[in-house]
C-alpha cells in the first residue's frame, strides 16, 4: 500500500483552512462585548443552565436569591413591665417593623402586623410561620398567617397567636414566639 503524498498546493490549502478557521473562531469570541448586546434583548431562555451564579447578581438581590424575599425572628421577653414581643434585627430581612394588630386604635391580643421594608412585595408569597417553643410560655400554642389582614395595613404580614384550650377553640395569646418566612 503506497501512502498519499502532500504536494505543495495541499498543505497551502491545508494551512490556510486552519488560520481561517482559528482566526474567525477568535475574531467572534473576542469581539461581541456587553456594549454589543442591546439591554432586554437576552432572556433566560437564552442562558445556558447555570450560567449565572449568585456571586454574578448585584448584592442586593443575593440575599433573596438564596434565603427569600424576607424573613423575621419575633421574640417574647418578659420584662418588669409585662410581656414584649420584639424583632430579633440580627435574624430578620426583609421586615422594618412589629407591631401588636388594633381594633378601634386599641392593641389586640394576639395579633402582631410585620411591615415589609420598603421595595419587598409580598403580595404573592404564602408566608410560613413556625411557633419558637424555646422562648415562648406554656403548651398548645401555635403562630398562624392570615392572608387577609383584619387588624394589620393593607401590605402587612398579620401572625396570629393562640393558646388552645380544653375546649378545642383557640384563644388569642401573646405567650407565643415565632418565625415568618417569605419565599
Amino acid at each position: 500500500m503506497q501512502r498519499p503524498s502532500l504536494t505543495a498546493p495541499t498543505l497551502v490549502l491545508a494551512a490556510v483552512g486552519l488560520v481561517v478557521a482559528s482566526t474567525t473562531a477568535g475574531y467572534a469570541g473576542g469581539k461581541i462585548t456587553g456594549a454589543d448586546i442591546r439591554n432586554g434583548s437576552i432572556g433566560s431562555a437564552d442562558l445556558k443552565n447555570g450560567a449565572v451564579k449568585i456571586g454574578d447578581l448585584d448584592p442586593s438581590l443575593r440575599a433573596s436569591a438564596s434565603i427569600g424575599k424576607a424573613y423575621a425572628f419575633v421574640t417574647r421577653v418578659e420584662t418588669d413591665a409585662g410581656v414584649v414581643h420584639k424583632l430579633d434585627t440580627k435574624r430578620t430581612s426583609g421586615f422594618t417593623k412589629l407591631s401588636p394588630g388594633t381594633d378601634d386604635g386599641e392593641p389586640v391580643t394576639g395579633i402582631w402586623c410585620l411591615t415589609p421594608a420598603r421595595g419587598v412585595d409580598l403580595s404573592r408569597s404564602a408566608i410560613q410561620v413556625s411557633t419558637d417553643y424555646a422562648q415562648s410560655a406554656g403548651v398548645g400554642i401555635d403562630a398562624l398567617w392570615s392572608s387577609t389582614s383584619f387588624s394589620c395595613g393593607a401590605k402587612d404580614v398579620e401572625i396570629h397567636t393562640v393558646k388552645w384550650t380544653n375546649d378545642e377553640e383557640p384563644s388569642p395569646s401573646d405567650d407565643v414566639a415565632f418565625q415568618v418566612f417569605a419565599p
